[in-house]
């Protein structure tokens, strides 16, 4: 049973229209660089080393994965099959700020408590584009209300980085796959609940029509998070 409530990705007003001549021989615009992919191949062997080559990424792990569960959460509808009026939880419409203390606290543990019950029968389906070795992937691969993660890369070395990383925890094994393909690799009846693109962008020659080969995967309305460098959107 899926509870996320649908939203809308606006990467068109962001990034603007994607020129038709981009529509054409697709996997040459969504691949990167002979240089690009020589740089990553060479940081392969270090990628789960904490202190190592990729240890932004390591720190910034959490803090994305707590924005993303929350996201996930925000997007439930706590009401959506309670059966009746009697069993909804409240959701006040307006800044709960104005109520007290004791009377948000209470609301607050009854959104909470309805929530965890949406989730423990809300089953996932994630897309990372451009996973790398792995380390979102393998973070998204543990929620419980994750059913499965597709973790996708242009580059043979770090993918094998991020199998070999993926053997010591055998809870990942029926979660979590990878494969070398670009996006356009990717079915297009293929879809997901959740794309992620995750430092990708500024890697690629013609990032709008990455977003829009991603979009293209993602089941109507699901959710999509792309980042670079100093920008979350």
């Amino acid at each position: 049973m899926k509870t996320v409530q649908r939203g809308q990705c606006q990467f068109i007003r962001l990034f603007g229209r994607t020129p038709a001549r981009l529509h054409q021989n697709g996997s040459k615009f969504t691949q990167s660089s002979a240089s690009e992919m020589s740089h990553f191949n060479a940081l392969a062997s270090t990628w789960w080393d904490v202190n190592g080559s990729q240890r932004i990424l390591h720190k910034m792990n959490g803090l994305r994965m707590d924005f993303i569960t929350e996201n996930l959460k925000s997007h439930l509808k706590l009401n959506a099959n309670s059966g009746s009026e009697l069993d909804d939880v409240y959701i006040p419409p307006f800044n709960v700020d104005l109520l007290p203390p004791h009377v948000r606290g209470r609301i607050a543990q009854d959104q909470e408590l309805r929530t965890e019950q949406l989730l423990q029968h809300t089953r996932l389906r994630v897309l990372d584009v451009g996973c790398g070795g792995g380390i979102l992937a393998e973070s998204m691969a543990r929620l419980a209300f994750v059913q499965s993660v597709k973790g996708i890369d242009l580059s043979r070395d770090v993918l094998e980085a991020a199998n070999l990383h993926r053997e010591k925890d055998p809870i990942l094994a029926d979660k979590l796959v990878y494969e070398q393909t670009s996006i356009e690799g990717v079915p297009e009846d293929e879809k997901y609940d959740v794309v992620t693109m995750f430092e990708v962008l500024e890697h690629v020659d013609y990032p709008a029509r990455v977003l829009e080969e991603g979009l293209s995967r993602l089941d109507v309305g699901g959710p999509r998070w792309n980042t670079y460098i100093g920008k979350i959107h």
